[in-house]
């Protein structure tokens, strides 16, 4: 992927190669005096003339010539910088000062673009590479009219700003270079290729996968047209990561993989053994994912072996991270707090933040599993003061994102407005200047009435996406959310009588739990309780009415329609499932905290009052009437642990799943109301069939 400052993109390299000149021509010995021929060389096969051009540098320019010296440098010094030739480190030869021959012989040659890549090179392998450095270079190369090195230079500069965080820098470049190649009719097909290569990096770096993953399929539909076998491995591996980052569920890994077993294929047909370690990590992610343990740890051990050998200590991290992550799952917490040590030991040589992190989370639950309480939240500490430094730094990228976007536009309407007003200044004393400016000022009105409404539908847009996210998602089903939001369903706010079934749950003993646990820790389990409780609610179609302290309102029957006997069926579902959800938080909140919570659920079915209920500064969609009245008594008449039913839900259900519980006489209510509990153990079944 992206290595700044200190090594630059892989891509680079084969773009670079790409944008000199590269073509589907066939080769017979490469030529150092012959740039396509030497490059064609490389790309074919690296490791094949790897000997043959270092030894070419060391002949030096009396004995093969300047120019072709210079070449040889050039080429190998680029193979070198990528780590897909390392003869030189064998034979123990400092490349730096080579280099800085070379490039006071192309100076006097007149090898204007060689100099500039070979200094390039050379900061790369020395690690001096910073934006002076890169803006050096574009200057150089826009000095040179060298146009194609210049654009090349700058969307590197773009990939460096976005990948030190200067993401407001970097998106300014990458858009006003996406600008100007649209407009460029003159660039070749594999000069597009290599720019769109460049701008699909940048926005898998800012997190937008979907538009990577539809770029670089492009311009891997256009390698492969082209012929550019070598080429493809980087684009495949981006392809890989971008499908294995994209919200496509389960899918993303079967997405994923087959571009990254081409990556692995031409890897070692071409003997780059870190692109093979990098596509074996890729399919021991997916192999994780997919619980195939023994295939995704022979994979991620094969990896740990190459990056040893090439001394990556961050990428080695990652695949110790995978296998430490299986070992968890697998319960080996020995091993797996062994590879994790390993994996922190190198991490923290590169202070990448979200690795730390995820070991941190893997601590936790070693530690956790063990039995050791106090390792497992100290590291629970840590891995949520990660959490909060690297949601506050993507907050802040959010934030420059769209600053930048403003801004971009507010520059081209304001360029656009000064170009109308010089044109109509030159022509101000002429009848047909006067003609043209009233006709300037009627488009201009135009487009800025245009904008005016396109400014309007972008806050509807957002005001939308802000009641989607943060209000409806927050009380309804995911499914009922998308129905609202494409407006094949509706909160009538006419109030209208409709037959639900009202379920309340409240945990026991709130308050001593309060006293004993502070107010920090019964606030972190409360919020615990109610997002786990939502999730069940959401998954089993209910519709939460309100949280009222330690408690929860569901119905089930509005806004949406269902039928009485699903409505019983769903909320008793949901009842039990809510039970089973308690247990399992339980078995967490003793070892945290050393307490454990019961809980008590009453449900009920009969006419009601639905709709919207207020004044015009504020309004509920709730349900009121009798109907939620008595399941509000039956829960509190509910046992700890028990699930009561009145007969109107107990009829809807099997005599399997019910016993009879006798009439009791609730508050509130004039006559005896008969109920029922549900039984638990049979309604795991019924929940696996609901699920």
């Amino acid at each position: 992927m992206l290595h700044l400052p200190q090594r630059m993109p892989r891509q680079f390299l084969l773009g670079l190669w790409l944008w000199i000149g590269v073509n589907a021509a066939a080769w017979a010995q490469p030529d150092l005096r012959d740039k396509r021929s030497l490059v064609l060389a490389t790309l074919d096969h690296p490791k094949s003339i790897e000997a043959w051009l270092l030894d070419n540098v060391l002949k030096g320019e009396k004995e093969i010539g300047a120019e072709a010296w210079v070449r040889a440098v050039w080429a190998y010094g680029y193979l070198a910088v990528d780590s897909a030739v390392d003869l030189h480190k064998i034979r123990d030869i400092d490349l730096v000062p080579i280099m800085t021959q070379a490039i006071e012989q192309g100076k006097r040659h007149g090898l204007h673009d060689e100099v500039i890549d070979l200094e390039y090179a050379q900061a790369s392998l020395a690690e001096k590479l910073d934006g002076a450095f890169l803006d050096r270079l574009i200057q150089e190369a826009r000095a040179g009219h060298l146009h194609e090195t210049h654009l090349r230079f700058r969307a590197i500069k773009a990939l460096y700003l976005i990948g030190i965080g200067e993401v407001s820098a970097g998106t300014i470049q990458m858009n006003e270079l996406t600008h100007e190649m649209e407009k460029m009719v003159s660039l070749k097909d594999y000069e597009r290729l290599l720019l769109k290569n460049y701008i699909a990096l940048g926005l898998h770096d800012l997190d937008q996968t979907d538009k990577a993953i539809k770029l670089l399929e492009e311009v891997d539909r256009l390698a492969v047209h082209m012929n550019l076998r070598s080429i493809r491995m980087p684009i495949l591996h981006n392809l890989g990561r971008a499908w294995l980052r994209s919200d496509d569920g389960e899918n993303a890994g079967l997405r994923a993989k087959p571009y990254i077993e081409a990556h692995l294929g031409l890897a070692r047909e071409f003997q780059m053994e870190w692109d093979e370690a990098m596509a074996l990590v890729s399919l021991a992610l997916i192999d994780k994912r997919s619980r195939q343990w023994e295939s995704a740890v022979q994979k991620a051990q094969d990896a740990v072996k190459i990056f040893v050998a090439v001394d990556d200590a961050l990428r080695l991290s990652e695949a110790q991270n995978i296998l430490a992550q299986v070992e968890i799952e697998r319960k080996n917490w020995d091993a797996a707090l062994r590879y994790t040590e390993e994996a922190m030991k190198h991490t923290s040589k590169s202070d990448h933040k979200r690795r730390i992190q995820q070991l941190h989370h893997n601590l936790y639950q070693i530690h956790k599993g063990k039995g050791n309480t106090r390792e497992a939240l100290a590291h629970l500490e840590q891995y949520t003061e990660l959490n909060k430094t690297l949601t506050a730094e993507r907050e802040k990228n959010e934030f420059r994102k769209i600053t930048v976007s403003m801004g971009l536009a507010l520059e081209e309407e304001r360029n656009r407005n000064q170009a109308k007003e010089l044109a109509s200044q030159k022509r101000i004393n002429s009848w047909q200047t006067l003609a043209m400016l009233l006709l300037t000022l009627s488009v201009l009105g135009t487009i800025l009435a245009f904008l005016r409404i396109r400014k309007i539908h972008q806050k509807i847009a957002a005001l939308n996406a802000f009641i989607r996210n943060q209000v409806l998602s927050r009380f309804l089903p995911p499914e009922l959310v998308q129905e609202i939001s494409e407006g094949r369903s509706r909160f009538n706010e006419a109030a209208e009588r409709v037959e639900v079934t009202v379920l309340f749950a409240d945990l026991c003993s709130f308050t001593r739990a309060t006293e004993a646990l502070g107010v920090e820790n019964i606030s972190m389990v409360l919020n615990q309780f109610l997002s786990s409780m939502t999730d069940v609610i959401f998954r089993h179609g209910g519709t939460i009415d309100k949280f009222i302290g330690d408690g929860i309102m569901v119905i089930f029957g509005a806004p949406t329609p269902m039928s009485t006997v699903a409505q019983a069926q769903r909320a008793s579902a949901c009842a039990a499932a809510m039970m089973q959800e308690l247990d399992r938080l339980n078995q967490e909140w003793r070892i945290e905290f050393q307490w454990e919570f019961q809980m008590r659920i009453g449900l009920h079915q009969g006419p009601s009052i639905v709709g919207s209920f207020g004044g015009e500064r504020r309004q509920d969609y709730t349900v009121v009437g009798s109907a939620v009245n008595i399941a509000s008594r039956v829960e509190a008449d509910a046992e700890p642990n028990q699930i009561l039913l009145t007969a109107a839900v107990a009829q809807h259900l099997r005599p399997e799943q019910v016993r009879a519980a006798g009439t009791r006489q609730l508050r509130g209510v004039s006559l005896d109301v008969e109920v029922y509990a549900l039984k638990l153990e049979v309604e795991d079944q019924q929940v696996s069939r609901a699920s």
